[in-house]
């Protein structure tokens, strides 16, 4: 039985009134047939788990501690967790047996290895003994306890030629001074009444020494030497001690490295707790610390790292001429390439299966706040210079879809509804890239979106073919519509929109594009309802505009001021820019037609103005992107969707019902049919947006300008401005580019400096300026002139000058600080 001891009538373990330690047959076959000998039972053989008890052998054959010695020779014993034989151990005792069964009891008898090394033992510690005795007599004579007793054992103290001592009723001093000019001071050690010890240098209390504090208070004359040495060393920067043992002391510790020591001991005496300097300071320290090291012992600190990665991911070049100039020790370029390159931002990975939406989902996944959740997806199409570029042992420049060189890149990006997450997703470079390709990719982006938390809600992009067709492609019917059947979860929708911006532009390029006569665009009437066949047709001429340009071209006050050459005669480059359609489809053009059509005799002006206020509303609440915009421009159409806002969603109702009309006239001069039903489509999309949001999530009000790609053409022109202001940029520039930004997002950065703080710009721009005396300083409108003529040459616009004279009036009271020029224009003084 296991545990329970084998010996003939031993109840060793067998019960619990006799619980002891057993210990198995030794494996040695001579010692293991001593032990069955031993324990007198015929014919046994033991097993694995046979075993005896302790009972049956003598005491001093069971070591139950262990003894060694240390160097000094302390005996130090500790108890065993298991006790265990001491070599050689055989069973003797049968305490249930007879006795002559039983061996008898032997001392035992140390060998003469044992007893060489107790002796020795015993010789060490009475050594160490004596030794002991000596060192308290020792420091009995060094020490003290009193001042008195000090003063009396400063003949103790090892002194040489850099100290003089002085000694005061209250105080010693151990002085080091300098006899080069004019005697001083140098170095000082006081010693007080209280046995208080204190170390000068050059008038400034030092606490520290070395990187070593200094203690508060001595005791012993050691402890005076000590210090004595260790400000000799290290304070010791002075080449004028006439002893040679203190000129060679002094070279020897008058070294970079002590004395910079010696500045970060005093840089960490200064308190900057919560003060302007502790950030100052600690900079300073991290700098001093990195002198005293070598190259390959640099470390610097986190914040730093990051400011060196900022500063390399904007411009490598800057950050090599810092570093090459030596005012600061930064991190070696490829340090920082590692350091970069560690976080795995570059979307050049991202093309194989394995790294698909790496980015996105180290940064987002289980990092998203609710309100990051829902977002919208944009896609666009950037051209690319067509080229092969070799950098760093690789080529890029080649498609995805082909071996061809990539022409364009499409570019996925997401944006958040409720917050302001927005980021690049997704790069694809492509040439001839085909509609099933995108809409595969396009359903592999919304899918790894889905897994990693986001709520993707709508899908954004411009009128081009291939991106009708992608969307077409998500219907079972291939039918181009505003809303299909999420691909997670058929049961939630998954809108589309066309960028309303690129609408806006396509709407005044069919308008420029129009070859009939005076460019007429025809259009059924707005306010008619209940039309027919027989609708009331408008004419709107953009003729007109450049009639209506030329008449105000040379006038001092103009009506419609904004618009401009550029916006009348754009080029193929300038039709891509939405503030020139702006200048097109302007209130203020509208209403100068109104005020000046028909004195000038512009043909179709009251229905060109009309045609201008019908778009110009419909882009009034399809950008609205923040909910106080309507609110600050006096706008209701500008205010968000909301049940508050009945009139911007009945105009896009009304607005909608037009254009069915229009497109079921057939009219020769009117819109293209892509661009027809990409603006029905997203007036549509828009409305239903509004309900779902509202009703799904809701949404106190709705911002339809989130529907829009302008993050996406903005992320594209700082591809370009970064790439040296080039419109056509390379695949490289753009993967290197979009990794940068991607740093730079990684990496927060505030407009603070975690040197010298927040930067108040307006501390620069506020002066004091001193009040003009009326007596002294000259009238400033003395030199203006003004005629009954000039006054009578503008009478047709003299109203609009008095209000724009008024308003530049008020807005100069203002800010104007000098009394007399506000007195001047208040109350006149012009004669």
């Amino acid at each position: 039985m296991v545990n329970k001891c084998c010996v003939p009538k031993c109840r060793g373990n067998y019960d619990k009134k006799c619980n002891v330690h057993v210990f198995k047959f030794p494996a040695d076959s001579q010692q293991r047939r001593k032990w069955i000998h031993a324990i007198k039972r015929e014919n046994f053989v033991p097993s694995e788990h046979s075993v005896v008890c302790e009972l049956h052998f003598q005491s001093w054959e069971i070591e139950k501690i262990s003894v060694f010695y240390c160097d000094d020779g302390q005996k130090i014993t500790l108890p065993l967790k298991h006790p265990r034989l001491s070599p050689g151990a055989v069973p003797s005792v049968l305490p249930n047996c007879p006795n002559y069964l039983s061996r008898p009891s032997t001392s035992y008898r140390e060998s003469p290895e044992e007893k060489k090394l107790r002796l020795e033992n015993e010789y060490l510690l009475a050594a160490i003994d004596e030794s002991a005795k000596e060192n308290i007599a020792r420091i009995n004579e060094i020490s003290f306890s009193t001042f008195d007793e000090q003063k009396s054992k400063l003949n103790l103290l090892i002194l040489d030629e850099y100290w003089s001592i002085i000694k005061k009723e209250d105080r010693v001093l151990f002085v080091h001074i300098d006899y080069n000019s004019a005697p001083k001071i140098v170095n000082s050690v006081v010693v007080d009444k209280e046995l208080k010890l204190g170390v000068h240098y050059c008038g400034k209390k030092v606490f520290k020494l070395g990187g070593t504090a200094i203690i508060n208070s001595v005791s012993n004359v050691n402890e005076i030497n000590d210090v004595l040495e260790k400000v000799r060393l290290m304070l010791c920067f002075d080449t004028s001690s006439s002893s040679s043992n203190s000129s060679s002391s002094s070279s020897s510790s008058n070294s970079p490295h002590d004395i910079l020591d010696l500045v970060s001991d005093l840089l960490l005496q200064i308190d900057t707790k919560n003060s302007e300097f502790e950030k100052p300071v600690t900079f300073m320290l991290e700098k001093i610390k990195l002198l005293t090291k070598k190259r390959s012992a640099y470390q610097h600190s986190s914040w730093f790292l990051i400011l060196s990665c900022m500063l390399f991911t904007i411009s490598p070049h800057s950050y090599k001429y810092l570093k090459h100039l030596g005012f600061l020790i930064f991190p070696h370029p490829s340090t920082i390439r590692r350091l970069c390159s560690s976080f795995g931002l570059g979307p050049q990975m991202e093309q194989s299966a394995n790294n698909f939406l790496k980015y996105t989902r180290n940064k987002y996944f289980g990092k998203l706040s609710e309100n990051d959740k829902l977002v919208t997806l944009m896609m666009d199409e950037i051209h690319l210079k067509s080229l092969m570029d070799f950098k760093a042992g690789n080529f890029v420049g080649t498609a995805c879809n082909n071996q061809l060189l990539a022409s364009s890149a499409h570019t996925f990006m997401i944006s958040s509804l409720l917050s302001d997450l927005k980021e690049v997703v997704h790069i694809v470079p492509v040439n001839k890239m085909c509609a099933e390709d995108l809409q595969s990719i396009l359903k592999k982006i919304i899918l790894g979106l889905e897994q990693i938390g986001f709520n993707v809600l709508c899908v954004i992009s411009d009128n081009s073919s291939i991106n009708r067709r992608c969307m077409q492609l998500f219907s079972p019917e291939e039918e181009l519509k505003c809303m299909y059947n999420h691909p997670v979860e058929k049961s939630k929708p998954l809108f589309f929109l066309f960028d309303s911006v690129h609408l806006l532009k396509c709407l005044r390029n069919n308008w420029i594009n129009q070859k009939n006569e005076y460019s007429c665009m025809y259009y059924p009437d707005f306010a008619n309802e209940d039309g027919d066949a027989h609708d009331i047709v408008g004419t709107a001429s953009f003729a007109a505009l450049r009639q209506l340009y030329d008449i105000e071209e040379k006038k001092m006050v103009k009506h419609a001021y904004a618009l401009t050459l550029k916006a009348l005669y754009p080029s193929s480059l300038e039709r891509q820019n939405v503030s020139l359609a702006l200048q097109v489809f302007n209130e203020n053009v509208a209403l100068g037609f109104e005020s000046i059509g028909a004195s000038h005799n512009i043909p179709h002006f009251l229905e060109t103005s009309n045609y201008i206020q019908i778009i110009l509303k419909w882009w009034w609440i399809v950008n609205v992107k923040t909910p106080r915009k309507g609110r600050r421009l006096n706008n209701l159409f500008m205010n968000p969707l909301s049940p508050q806002n009945q009139e911007s969603w009945q105009y896009l109702s009304k607005f909608l019902r037009w254009l069915h009309r229009w497109k079921d006239m057939h009219l020769s001069g009117s819109l293209t049919s892509e661009t027809m039903n990409a603006l029905t489509l997203t007036t549509e999309g828009i409305i239903y947006l509004y309900e779902y949001c509202t009703s799904r999530f809701k949404f106190k009000y709705f911002l339809p300008g989130k529907f829009q790609t302008d993050l996406l053409e903005c992320r594209f022109g700082y591809y370009r401005q970064l790439a040296g202001g080039q419109h056509n940029i390379s695949l490289r520039q753009m993967y290197e580019i979009e990794q940068k930004l991607r740093t730079q997002s990684t990496v927060s950065v505030k407009l603070e400096s975690k040197i010298f703080g927040t930067v108040e710009i307006n501390d620069f721009m506020e002066t004091d300026l001193p009040l003009c005396e009326s007596d002294e300083e000259e009238n400033p409108f003395t030199s203006l002139e003004i005629s009954e003529n000039d006054i009578l040459s503008c009478n047709e616009d003299f109203p609009v000058l008095v209000y724009i004279s008024g308003y530049c009036c008020h807005s100069v009271l203002k800010k104007i600080k000098c009394i007399f020029c506000k007195e001047i224009i208040v109350f006149g003084g012009i004669s």
